[in-house]
Formats: structure tokens, C-alpha cells, sequence
């Protein structure tokens, strides 16, 4: 059974959030919205089939926790569930096969290109560079960077 909770701010109090919401509107070009109210929307998944005793406890749950009754209306809608209809046998369908469509080219594995090892002034190696990626001109290129990177880190230690 579902239950949905609306609260609403009472015709009587003033809105601000609505209001604001009405202007923004406007600001939109949709100047023919006269009113708006904000509020809450609370929906409940209930167990059970007992209707007049949800409805009831729903009642005291908006009043007492979901709403604020000096200043907020509530209404609740309750869906009860609907008898279980009786599931008629379908007919098993005849598998299609089809065939499988080939599987592409196999691509070039991944490379691991380590940057060579530059020692700084303390004869401490600097930190290795690894690059993984198909080879191609791009690793090269990708490589190359690495290393000027790695040197230029050296160069700033000194």
C-alpha cells in the first residue's frame, strides 16, 4: 500500500518561498501563474491491508510529526493495493539463435616505458617515470616529456 503525505502552508499564512517561486516564474515569461504554495510531499510504503487503522495512524503521524497544524494543512491519498490478478501462462517462444558477430582485430598490447634515471648533485636517484600506453610514436613522445620532466626536477633540487 502506498500513502502520500502533502503538506501545505495554510491559505492563511504568508508564504515567502512561494512567493519567491511565483516571481521567478514570472521572470520566466510565464506570467499567467497567480499563486504559488510550497510544501512538503512524504510518500509511504506500508505493509498490511488493514485501510481504516492506516488511514487512522497516518492521521496521527501528519498531525503530531509530518506537519506543523498551527501553520501547515495536510492531506493524505492511500493507494490500497489492488487484488492480485491471476497470472495466465504464456507460451514459451522458440529461442532465435543467432551468431555471434566477430570479434574485432586483436590491438597491440600496452607498453611500459620507464624514463631512464636521472641522478641529482647527492648521487640519489631521481624519481622513474612510467608510462603505460600502445605503442606508437605517441609513447615515444610521451616518454620523452617524462625525461625533461624528471631532469628539470632535478636541475630545481640544486
Amino acid at each position: 500500500m502506498i500513502a502520500r503525505i502533502i503538506v501545505t502552508p495554510k491559505k492563511s499564512v504568508l508564504d515567502p518561498q512561494g512567493e519567491a517561486v511565483r516571481r521567478a516564474i514570472h521572470t520566466l515569461g510565464m506570467d499567467c501563474v497567480t499563486s504559488t504554495r510550497v510544501g512538503k510531499y512524504i510518500e509511504l510504503e506500508i505493509s498490511g491491508s488493514n485501510v481504516a487503522a492506516t488511514r487512522a495512524k497516518l492521521e496521527e503521524i501528519s498531525r503530531d510529526l509530518l506537519s506543523n497544524p498551527v501553520v501547515e494543512d495536510y492531506h493524505i491519498e492511500l493507494d490500497a493495493p489492488a487484488a492480485p490478478a491471476k497470472a495466465e501462462p504464456v507460451p514459451a517462444k522458440p529461442a532465435k539463435t543467432k551468431t555471434a558477430a566477430p570479434l574485432p582485430a586483436a590491438t597491440a598490447p600496452a607498453q611500459v616505458i620507464t624514463a631512464p634515471v636521472v641522478k641529482d648533485g647527492k648521487n640519489k636517484p631521481a624519481k622513474a617515470v612510467e608510462v603505460k600506453a600502445k605503442a606508437s610514436d605517441s609513447v615515444k613522445k610521451i616518454a620523452k616529456k617524462s625525461e625533461t620532466k624528471v631532469a628539470k626536477t632535478v636541475s630545481k633540487k640544486k
